[in-house]
């Protein structure tokens, strides 16, 4: 089990530190438990296994996948709790199948992503304030050109030399 331990740690590419951390045990701890000079207590098993989404069968014995796949009724649960849509609830089924290497190019794809929109937003805002209100000052010069427009075109129909009609 000891050495199954360092393989979780090894997959989610965590040094003993941050794997520690993350269990909230210290580096020495976990470097004992990997040398087998410390038993795996069932509370620090099922930390792992949460902690990590790995497998309590396999973990104990071996036997089975690393790694526990996300549940139709966990993916229902998801779907309902965020409101996802099909493709959400796909995304992220897939998402949570992929490899960690994986999984960090996809964050950090989002990350990018999410900081160009936050930008763009930023920088658009007050340029969109800006041109509502030039829109605004340019209808109100239309509406006053079509009144006096209206106007003059009334006054020169009805007011020819003075007759009305």
């Amino acid at each position: 089990m000891n050495e199954r331990l360092k393989q979780v740690r090894k997959a989610k590419k965590l040094t003993q530190s941050e794997f520690g951390g993350l269990l909230g045990v210290t580096s020495g701890a976990i470097s004992l438990l990997e040398k087998g000079e410390r038993s795996i207590t069932d509370q620090m098993l099922l930390a792992v296994c949460a902690k990590f989404n790995v497998s309590e069968s396999w973990l104990r014995t071996g036997e089975g996948e690393m790694f526990v796949a996300l549940s139709d009724d966990e993916l229902e649960r998801l779907a309902i709790r965020y409101n996802l849509t099909k493709d959400a609830k796909e995304f992220v089924r897939s998402f949570v199948e992929l490899e960690s290497e994986e999984m960090d190019a996809v964050l950090k794809f989002m990350g990018k992503m999410m900081s160009s929109r936050s930008e763009m937003e930023a920088s658009l805002e007050p340029h969109n304030y800006e041109l509502e209100v030039e829109i605004e000052k340019a209808r109100e010069l239309l509406r006053d050109n079509a009144t006096l427009d209206m106007q003059e075109q009334l006054d020169k129909k009805y007011n020819k030399g003075g007759n009305i009609g």
